[in-house]
């Protein structure tokens, strides 16, 4: 609906269609870097057809994957109208009437976010990014400033429990600390997807990740903890 509208624009900035669904739309723009591949594509509303996810997809290469069917390690975005969502369930939708709108949206950030992430480095700081804490409120004029002053005694609340990472992404990250010539932190991360997958369903595990461990000649991981 909205892609297959910018075929030219997109062709110009390395990009080239890949697929398309046997009604002949959800044209799939893909530009290759190195071992990140880079794509573009929508997903349509099932229940309103004049609308659409605009989707950017990073796909870590797979050496040690031998079904090609599965070599597809995913991280996905969607486009919004000032910058890029990455939490699936704010991902916004657009409707065909906001094609200009979209296509703005599109150069000025999501392409920016994939060539930023077109490489190991920055897209491991993507994964492992945790948001900073707030700075601290300003202290208030008058008389709530007794209140603040009374409020900070009173004993801190508990820390909020840290979030806990998708298990998916040590093997995203096992994957690309691989690409990037640390094997140190492919084999920790690694390791976790093992322990994941060998206790869980998962096509081609757990062969697959003995294969990378195999080949990275990792040792086995005696400490208990998550690695960073």
């Amino acid at each position: 609906m909205l892609v297959e509208l910018w075929i030219g624009r997109l062709t110009q900035e390395g990009f080239r269609p890949t697929a398309r669904t046997a009604s002949g739309a959800d044209t799939i723009m893909v530009r290759e870097t190195g071992p990140i591949r880079q794509a573009i594509w929508e997903t349509a509303d099932r229940h309103e057809p004049d609308r659409a996810r605009i989707n950017l997809t990073l796909t870590i290469e797979d050496p040690f994957q031998e079904r090609r069917d599965l070599d597809a390690v995913h991280v996905f975005a969607g486009l919004a109208a000032d910058g890029v969502e990455i939490d699936f369930g704010r991902m916004r939708w657009w409707r065909r009437a906001e094609e200009p709108a979209a296509q703005t949206a599109l150069l000025q950030h999501g392409l920016p976010w994939l060539q930023q992430h077109d490489r190991p480095a920055p897209l491991i700081a993507l994964l492992n990014h945790q948001p900073p804490a707030p700075p601290p409120p300003a202290e208030p004029p008058g008389p709530l400033a007794g209140l603040v002053h009374w409020l900070r005694r009173r004993p801190a609340p508990p820390p909020p429990r840290p979030s806990r990472r998708p298990p998916v992404t040590h093997y995203q990250l096992a994957l690309l600390h691989y690409h990037a010539g640390d094997l140190v932190a492919a084999c920790r991360h690694a390791e976790a997807w093992l322990d994941f997958v060998e206790s869980h369903v998962h096509a081609g595990e757990p062969e697959r990740t003995r294969r990378q461990m195999a080949a990275m000649s990792c040792a086995p991981v005696d400490t208990p903890g998550t690695p960073g």
